[in-house]
């Protein structure tokens, strides 16, 4: 540290703190700037502390959680493949999706299966295939997440039991899976 140095912030403080050596610990979400200043010299930075997680999806034996940089995790029942990350392994802890992908947006779960939406617009999915649930137009599980199709404009997606659906951009809606109940 340098004699004199003295930071301080131009905000309330609640965002993080910070040390005489100038290391900075977070303490909540938001946004604050801080200022240096050193013999009538000063200087600003601007700092964002984001949360790690954006959101989470659970049900059928596995959970999917989405952390704020678009990447994709998962933990649980791993029977078909449903946990994405090219294993059959059960997980306890949540492991990456396989494919180092930034771009996960949305995610829904089915019972063993996910179908994703990454912000590029397309659907992925994985795990179980029994009826076609994944939508590939086979009933092959997948371990992997798969590109459903090669359009780029989807909007939402949604799984039940044994079926998905996903939604366009311009509003039609799609759908696939099991279908014995008329669902």
């Amino acid at each position: 540290t340098a004699t004199g140095l003295v930071w301080a912030f131009k905000g309330t403080g609640a965002v993080a703190s910070i040390f005489s050596s100038g290391s900075v610990t977070a303490k909540a979400v938001g946004s604050d700037t801080f200022t240096a200043t050193q013999e009538g010299i000063t200087g600003s930075i601007s700092l964002s502390v984001i949360a790690p997680w954006a959101n989470v999806v659970a049900g059928g034996y596995q959970t999917l959680a989405r952390k704020a940089d678009g990447s994709l995790y998962a933990w649980g029942s791993n029977i078909r493949g449903q946990l994405g990350d090219s294993t059959t392994i059960d997980r306890n802890k949540a492991v990456p999706v396989s494919g180092g992908s930034l771009l996960w947006k949305q995610v829904a779960v089915g019972e063993q299966f996910v179908v994703a939406l990454r912000s590029d617009g397309t659907i992925w999915s994985w795990g179980f295939n029994q009826n076609g649930r994944l939508g590939d137009g086979t009933t092959v599980d997948h371990a992997l997440p798969t590109k459903i199709g090669k359009d780029t404009d989807w909007a939402y997606v949604a799984a039940g039991k044994g079926h998905a659906f996903a939604i366009k951009t311009t509003g039609v809606m799609y759908a696939w899976g099991r279908n014995f109940n008329g669902q």
